[in-house]
This record gives C-alpha cells, sequence and structure tokens, in this order.
C-alpha cells in the first residue's frame, strides 16, 4: 500500500515546488479522482493550475465542503458545473450556483439529485437544456413537469412565428 504523506507531503524543495507539483498530469488527475485519496492530498490539487485537475476534485465523492466553496468560485465554468452536480455540495452553494451567469453549471444544478425543490422550480424557468437536466432530475414533480412542457411549447410557438416571418428562400439578384 502506498503511504501518500510520504510522497506526496506538502514539504516543498528550494524551487519552491511540493512533490505533487512534480507529479505528471495523468498522476494528479488519477489522485483527484480516487475517493481514497486523502482530504489534504485533495485540498492541494484543488489549487492545480490545470483546470481538468480541479475538476476532478470536484467530481471526487469524499470532497470537503470547505474544497466545494473553493472551487464554487472557480473561474473554469466546467469545475463549477462539478460542484453543482456533486451531492456533497452544500445546499446554500447549489444555491448560489443556480444562479451561476453560466447556464451549464444551472445545467449542473438541475441534475443534482439533492438539489432542492424550490431550486428545481427557478430552473424550471431557464433555457431549454436546463429545464431538460430538471425534467431528468427524479425529485421533480408532476406540476413541474407540466410547467415545463407549457414553457417548451411557448417556445415552440414564438420559434415558429419567427420562422413564418423569414423568407423561405434567398431573393434573387436584383
Amino acid at each position: 500500500m502506498v503511504k501518500f504523506g510520504s510522497i506526496f507531503g506538502s514539504k516543498k524543495d528550494v524551487s519552491g515546488e511540493t512533490a505533487l507539483d512534480k507529479k505528471d498530469l495523468a498522476e494528479r488527475k488519477a489522485l483527484a479522482r480516487n475517493t481514497g485519496t486523502p482530504r489534504e492530498v485533495l485540498d492541494q490539487l484543488a489549487s492545480d493550475k490545470d483546470g481538468e485537475i480541479r475538476r476532478e476534485v470536484a467530481h471526487n465523492k469524499n470532497v470537503s465542503a470547505e474544497i466545494l466553496e473553493k472551487l464554487s468560485s472557480d473561474d473554469e465554468w466546467k469545475v463549477r458545473y462539478e460542484v453543482a452536480r456533486n451531492h456533497n455540495t452544500p445546499s446554500a452553494i447549489v444555491e448560489r450556483l443556480c444562479a451561476d451567469s453560466e447556464w451549464r453549471v444551472r445545467e449542473g444544478v438541475a441534475w443534482n439529485e439533492k438539489a432542492p425543490v424550490k431550486i428545481l422550480e427557478k430552473l424550471a424557468l431557464d433555457r431549454r437544456e436546463v429545464r431538460y437536466a430538471v425534467l431528468m432530475n427524479r425529485h421533480v414533480s408532476i406540476k413541474l413537469v407540466k410547467q415545463i412542457e407549457l414553457e417548451n411549447e411557448r417556445e415552440d410557438i414564438e420559434r415558429r412565428k419567427i420562422e413564418a416571418q423569414e423568407p423561405k428562400w434567398p431573393r434573387g439578384r436584383e
């Protein structure tokens, strides 16, 4: 059995790098996704310069709430998306991510089976991709399903109106 502490300790060498910093991308990625990786190592990986590593940390089911809090403000939407989908993300963070400017992060919240009903209700008014994720959430109510169906129908009617006003073919040369 490998002892993480001895290999990935936080002792820095003269260049300021830790042993973890020297691992290649594949090794850091494997550590980030491994549910047996100690929290101290996940904490270090949560600050990795590579967004792919931070995304794997956010996806890890054993990551701490503190790390999820930190990653919920990451510059990369893919990291915030994984935080939004993680079942261990505290509800206050899920609620904040429900208003994220990136629709794919809001979609991640909708996929989270621990998202409160009031958040699903809010996301049911979002764009079509987010509404689809709400429909796939096993906690969605029949009332919400009907609301989403009506919104999709309304959107389809609006789209058809716009298409009907557009010319069917390009005009000839004048």
